[in-house]
C-alpha cells in the first residue's frame, strides 16, 4: 500500500491560520465602521435580515402565550391554535406538528386525568366544564397504560414545538428556516446585543475555512482517481511566493497554493463572509456534495488504499476483497475491470476493503486478471477453492452512495440551484465515456439509488419543515424564487425590462396598455423568457461534462452558467462557482499565459464596467438606466466568453492528462516486457549451460563405457577356443 498522502500539511495549516487572521482582522474593521458610520455600515443588510428571523424564531412565540394557563378558557377554534391570542399576527409556527404540540399541551390536565381512570376523569369534566369534550368519553385501558408514558416521553418535544416562531414573520426573511436555526444562538442573548451581532459572522468565517479544507480534499480526491499520489510535493510557503522560483503559474498549478491564494487569503470571499453572506454555508454544502460525488463517480472510498481499489477482485461480476490472495491484479488493471461494476453491490469491512457477498450455492470463480497478458489470453475463469475466499459480510450501501444524495438534498434546501448537479453525476453512471469516446459500462442501480436517495431526503426534508411552519416555509423559500421579479438594478441585463414593467409611468407619458393586466402578461413572459434558456443551458452543460466524468468541472460549468443566465445577478452570487476553481485549476492547460490573464481580465473588466454605471446611478442619482442596462449585456456577453475560454482549457488538459496516462501506461507495458524478457533471457541461459555441461559429461561416460565393453570383449575372446583351433582338433584325432 501506498503511503497515504495528509490532508492538513505545514503549508497548508499555515494558509489556514494566515485565512483565519485575514477574517478576524476584517471582522474587528466592521464593528469599528458600524459603530463610526452607522449610514454607510460594514454589514450586509442581509445580515440583520438573518438576525431578525433567528430573533422571531427564538422569542416570537413565548410559551405563556402559545399554551395558555390551565385555569383559562381552553380553544376550540383552528385560528387561535394557528395565531394564539397572546401573540402577534403570525408570530407562531403554522405547521401541523407545533398546531398539535399546543393542543396536546393545553389538554395535558385532561389527558393526565384520564390516564388515572374513569373517576378522575369524571372530576376534571365537572372541574372544566362541558368544554373539555374530551373528559365526557369514558377513558379505556390502553389509554391507562399509555398516556403516562407518552407525557412524559414527547413533553420535553412538545413544548419547544409549540413555541417555535415563526422567521417568516419577518418580512423579507426568504430562505430556508434551517438558516434562522442556526442564527439562534446569537439570539438568545437578545436583540441588540454583541453577540447576535457577531455569531452568525463567526459561523460563516468557519464555514470559509471548512471550505478550504474541502477544496484540498477534492483536489486530493482527483489525484488519487487519476493515479497522481506520488506528484512532486508543493514547494513551501512563503518561500515559494517571494523566493526566486516563485512563478505564480506554477504555484497556482498545486491545490496547496491554488486554494490558500485564491479562497483563504483572497479578500473577496473574507469580505462576504465577515460582512455577514450566508453564501459560505452554501458552499460548504455544495463542496461536500462534489467530494462524495467525485469518490462515488470514480469509485473512490471503497477502501482505505490510495487507489481506492487495492485488494479489489471481481468474482461473477461482484467485488471482493482479494487480500488474502497471493496475487493482486494492478490497480489500473483492477479500474478497468471494475469500470462498470455498480458501486452498491460494494460495500466497507473492519479493514476498510471492499468486499461484498454472494449466494451460498452460487460457484464462485474470480475473473481478476492478475497481468495485463492475463487479461488478454485468459477465455476461461479461473476456479479458487471454496475455503480459500474470506468470509463475506452482507451486502450494504457504500458510504459515497449514501452521502452524496443527501448533501444534494441538503444543498437544494439553502438554494435551489444546486439541484441541477444531480445531472452530471447521473450522466457520469449511465454515460460515461473514456478519452476515446467509447461508452463504459452503465451503474444503472447506482444511478437508480442515487436518483432515489435524492428524491426521498429532499422530500422528506421538506415534508418535516412543512408540517413545522406550513405554508409560509414553501412560499418564501421555494415558490417565491421561483416567482421572482427583481427590478432592481443589477448586472443582469433583465433589470430593465421588469423595471418598466413594475416602476409607474411618469405623469404625461401614459402607461402600459392594459393597465395591471398586461404588466402582469409580460412579467411572465419575461420570466418564462429567462428561465427557459437558463435551465436548458445548465442541463445541457451537465449532461454534457457528466458524461466524461468530472462531476467538478460540471457543477463549476453549471454554477457559472446559472448566474451568467439568472434574472438577478449580484457581486456575492460569484461565490456560488467560485469554489470550484482553486481545485479545478491544476486540470487547466491554457493555450499560454495570455490566454489566462485575457479571461481574467475580460472577467474584471466587465464587471468593472457595470459598477462604474450603478455608481452614476445609485450614488450620483443620474439617469443613467440604458447603460447600466448596456452594460448588463457587456457582462453577459463576456461572462459566456469566458465560461466558453475556461471550458476550452479544461477540455485541452483533460487530452493532455489522458495522453500522459497512455504514456505512461506504454511506459509501464514496456518495462514489462524488457523485465519478463530479461527473465526469459536468464532462463534460457541457465537452459543452454545445464545442456552444455549434461553434453560435456555424456562424452566421458561414453568414452569409459567403449572401454569397458572393449576390455570385456578381450576377455571374452581369451577364454573362448579359436575357430581354427577348432577345426584343427578332429584332423589331430584322425591322424592319431
Amino acid at each position: 500500500m501506498a503511503p497515504t498522502t495528509p490532508l492538513l500539511t505545514r503549508n497548508r495549516l499555515t494558509y489556514l491560520l494566515l485565512g483565519l487572521a485575514l477574517r478576524l482582522l476584517l471582522l474587528f474593521v466592521g464593528l469599528v465602521t458600524d459603530a463610526r458610520n452607522p449610514s454607510l455600515p460594514y454589514t450586509d443588510v442581509d445580515y440583520h435580515v438573518f438576525t431578525s428571523g433567528a430573533s422571531h424564531l427564538v422569542h416570537g412565540c413565548p410559551i405563556s402565550a402559545a399554551v395558555p394557563p390551565h385555569q383559562a378558557d381552553p380553544w376550540d377554534t383552528l385560528q387561535e391554535f394557528t395565531d394564539p391570542p397572546g401573540t402577534t399576527k403570525d408570530a407562531c409556527a403554522k405547521g401541523w406538528l407545533a398546531i398539535g404540540a399546543r393542543y396536546i399541551l393545553q389538554h395535558e390536565d385532561v389527558l393526565t386525568a384520564r390516564s388515572a381512570g374513569a373517576g378522575p376523569a369524571e372530576e376534571k369534566r365537572k372541574e372544566l366544564g362541558d368544554e373539555a369534550a374530551l373528559s365526557l368519553i369514558p377513558p379505556n385501558r390502553i389509554e391507562t397504560v399509555l398516556l403516562p408514558v407518552s407525557m412524559a416521553v414527547l413533553r420535553p418535544f412538545l413544548k419547544p414545538l409549540a413555541a417555535m416562531g415563526n422567521p417568516y414573520a419577518r418580512p423579507t426573511f426568504r430562505y430556508t428556516p434551517l438558516l434562522a436555526i442556526l442564527m439562534s444562538p446569537g439570539a438568545w442573548a437578545g436583540p441588540g446585543s454583541f453577540a447576535e451581532n457577531i455569531w452568525g459572522k463567526l459561523l460563516f468565517v468557519l464555514a470559509d475555512l471548512a471550505a478550504g479544507v474541502l477544496m484540498w480534499d477534492i483536489a486530493l480526491r482527483r489525484k488519487r482517481a487519476r493515479g497522481r499520489v506520488n506528484a512532486p510535493a508543493p514547494t513551501s510557503f512563503p518561500a515559494s511566493v517571494f523566493g526566486k522560483g516563485g512563478s505564480l503559474p506554477r504555484l497556482l498549478s498545486q491545490p496547496t497554493h491554488s486554494v490558500g491564494l485564491l479562497w483563504l487569503l483572497n479578500p473577496f470571499p473574507a469580505q462576504i463572509a465577515t460582512r455577514g453572506s450566508s453564501e459560505a454555508i452554501l458552499c460548504v454544502a455544495i463542496l461536500a456534495f462534489v467530494n462524495s460525488a467525485t469518490m462515488l463517480v470514480e469509485g473512490l472510498g471503497i477502501g482505505d488504499d490510495d487507489d481506492g481499489l487495492d485488494g479489489v477482485i471481481v468474482v461473477d461480476g461482484k467485488a471482493f476483497d482479494g487480500n488474502a490472495q497471493e496475487e493482486k491484479a494492478a490497480p489500473q488493471e483492477k479500474k478497468q475491470y471494475l469500470s462498470a461494476q455498480p458501486l452498491s453491490k460494494v460495500n466497507e469491512d473492519d479493514d476498510g476493503a471492499s468486499s461484498a457477498s454472494t449466494d451460498d450455492n452460487s460457484t464462485i470463480r474470480p475473473d481478476a486478471p492478475s497481468s495485463p497478458a492475463d487479461a488478454q489470453t485468459s477465455a476461461a475463469p479461473l476456479s479458487y477453492p471454496q475455503s480459500s475466499l474470506p468470509s463475506l459480510p452482507l451486502p450494504t450501501l457504500p458510504i459515497p452512495l449514501l452521502v452524496a444524495p443527501l448533501l444534494l438534498a441538503l444543498a437544494a434546501h439553502l438554494k435551489l440551484f444546486p439541484i441541477f448537479f444531480g445531472v452530471p453525476v447521473l450522466s457520469a453512471l449511465l454515460l460515461r465515456t473514456d478519452g476515446e469516446g467509447l461508452r463504459r459500462g452503465a451503474r444503472w442501480s447506482d444511478a437508480a439509488l442515487f436518483a432515489l436517495i435524492s428524491a426521498y431526503a429532499f422530500l422528506g426534508v421538506a415534508l418535516g419543515l412543512w408540517m413545522i411552519w406550513g405554508q409560509p416555509y414553501l412560499d418564501n423559500t421555494f415558490l417565491y424564487h421561483l416567482t421572482r421579479l427583481d427590478h432592481r438594478h443589477n448586472f443582469s441585463p433583465y433589470f430593465l425590462p421588469l423595471y418598466l414593467i413594475h416602476t409607474p409611468a411618469i405623469s404625461g407619458t401614459g402607461s402600459l396598455s392594459g393597465g395591471a393586466a398586461a404588466a402582469e402578461t409580460a412579467a411572465s413572459w419575461t420570466r418564462l423568457g429567462s428561465f427557459a434558456p437558463q435551465i436548458l443551458v445548465v442541463v445541457y452543460i451537465g449532461y454534457k461534462l457528466g458524461r466524461k466524468g468530472d462531476v467538478l468541472a460540471a457543477c463549476a460549468a453549471q454554477s457559472m452558467a446559472f448566474v451568467v443566465l439568472n434574472k438577478v445577478a449580484t457581486s456575492q452570487y460569484f461565490l456560488w462557482y467560485l469554489p470550484f476553481l482553486p481545485p479545478l485549476l491544476p486540470s487547466l492547460s491554457p493555450t499560454s499565459p495570455t490566454q489566462s490573464y485575457l479571461l481574467l481580465g475580460v472577467w474584471l473588466l466587465t464587471q468593472i464596467l457595470w459598477l462604474s454605471q450603478a455608481y452614476l446611478l445609485e450614488m450620483q442619482a443620474q439617469d443613467v438606466f440604458l447603460r447600466v442596462w448596456a452594460a448588463g449585456l457587456v457582462y453577459m456577453v463576456g461572462m459566456g466568453w469566458v465560461l466558453m475560454g475556461v471550458l476550452e482549457t479544461w477540455e485541452r488538459g483533460r487530452r493532455e492528462m489522458i495522453m500522459e496516462e497512455e504514456e505512461e501506461e506504454k511506459r509501464e507495458r514496456e518495462e514489462e516486457k524488457e523485465r519478463s524478457a530479461k527473465e526469459n533471457g536468464k532462463s534460457v541461459g541457465q537452459e543452454v549451460r545445464e545442456e552444455i555441461e549434461a553434453k560435456a559429461n555424456e562424452v566421458p561416460d561414453a568414452r569409459r563405457g567403449d572401454a569397458q565393453s572393449a576390455q570385456q570383449q578381450q576377455q571374452q575372446q581369451q577364454q573362448s577356443p579359436h575357430p581354427d583351433d577348432v577345426k584343427a582338433a578332429p584332423v589331430a584325432n584322425e591322424v592319431r
